[in-house]
């Protein structure tokens, strides 16, 4: 089986002439607040007075964004006809799994079905053909005037 990581780098390079997209790691990580972070001889790492921040996309509580893809960035879109000419950067979330039976959490289920339903392109890939078909096969949300 080929691991995630693999298929997260060859469905990245699949896409890059497609799309500008940026690895984002979430999670929550510690910045220190006084004196110097140090090793122990075990191989802890102390931080001192740390306090929590958000990696990736982080919401108003300081809290990370829950179900935010792997890969996240922008496709541009050219409008017709009524602005013809004008490119719009639409926002790309691509959550790669290393099968097509890897586990999907639904916070990432819900996630890209926001993503989906706000106008913006979204999904699961295993495969580059799938994200490529991801991205090829984006329609815009029609809102009802």
């Amino acid at each position: 089986m080929v691991s995630e990581n693999t298929v997260l780098r060859t469905v990245w390079v699949a896409l890059g002439i497609m799309c500008r997209l940026f690895r984002l790691n979430s999670g929550i990580g510690w910045v220190q607040t006084r004196g110097k972070v140090f090793r122990q001889s075990n191989g802890d790492v102390v931080v001192p007075g740390g306090r929590p921040v958000a990696l990736g996309f982080g919401d108003t509580s300081g809290d990370p964004v829950a179900g935010v893809g792997d890969l996240v960035g922008w496709t541009t879109i050219t409008i017709t006809p009524e602005m013809v000419g004008c490119d719009v950067a639409v926002f790309t979330d691509i959550e790669t799994k290393s099968s097509p039976d890897a586990k999907k959490r639904k916070a990432q289920g819900e996630f890209i079905a926001l993503v989906n339903q706000s106008g913006g392109i979204a999904g699961f890939a295993h495969t580059p053909e799938m994200a490529v078909a991801i991205v090829k096969g984006f329609a815009p949300v029609r809102r009802k005037a």
